[in-house]
């Protein structure tokens, strides 16, 4: 939610029209549905943006901004419209995961392991999303773009260790992971996702780590605990 609040807050009723809503009033409504959240809520998150981004509303200005909305307002300044954008949408699109029909569709076998899925999904044509057939469940569809559109919010540094490829390499470079593992919850939102540094994601599949979402930290068998560096996604 604190993107979409900053998406609007600096782009307004560019970010609006861009997304084909009506109003912000319209938009707050439909992606309350999507995302499962009070419509409130990003309004508010918006008006506490407001003091940060150059509004011409005046926002939330009796009051202090959270750690939360000055760390994401200066991590998200760098990004274009453009590219705040096409992060978006590829939020949107993935949640709603339904009847896509402008794109490759990759259906994939359910019997696979969580590494071979992530395989797929890390290393695999990132043009094809993916067609889920659970059992019972009903057959979704899952928008690849979510986990490009990840690595690039975090310029491809690990969330945990903040290791980046490029700054060693200059090559772009790092694996998306499903929190609660794919081949159980069939889960691909964002929410469910964190972008690592290979160390971390095979130690984290070998060991298996509790993960707490309220503080953000996994818990290793032998007691050791280790929290994100970076989040801008993970509420």
């Amino acid at each position: 939610m604190y993107i979409l609040a900053f998406y609007f807050s600096k782009y307004d009723t560019g970010a609006v029209e861009k997304l084909g809503y009506s109003s912000f009033k319209n938009a707050r409504e439909i992606l309350a549905e999507i995302f499962d959240f009070n419509p409130n809520s990003l309004k508010n998150r918006r008006d506490d943006f407001d003091v940060l981004t150059g509004s011409h509303r005046t926002g939330w200005v009796s009051r202090s901004s959270t750690n939360m909305i000055q760390e994401t307002n200066g991590w998200l300044q760098s990004f274009s419209f453009d590219e705040l954008t096409a992060l978006v949408q590829s939020f949107i699109e993935n949640a709603e995961g339904q009847n896509v029909t402008d794109s490759f569709l990759r259906e994939i076998d359910t019997e696979l392991s969580e590494d071979e899925i992530e395989q797929i999904i890390n290393f695999e044509d990132p043009t094809a999303d993916l067609l889920i057939s659970p059992g019972n469940v009903s057959r979704r569809v899952y928008r690849r773009s979510i986990i490009e559109q990840l690595k690039k919010l975090y310029h491809y540094k690990c969330q945990i260790c903040g290791h980046s490829f490029e700054e060693i390499y200059c090559a772009k470079y790092a694996e998306a992971h499903h929190i609660d593992f794919f081949t159980d919850t069939y889960n691909n939102n964002a929410n469910n996702i964190v972008i690592l540094c290979p160390n971390h994601h095979r130690i984290i599949h070998k060991l298996k780590p509790a993960f707490d979402k309220n503080t953000l930290t996994w818990a290793y068998p032998n007691g050791f605990k280790e929290s994100l560096r970076y989040n801008m996604h993970l509420l």
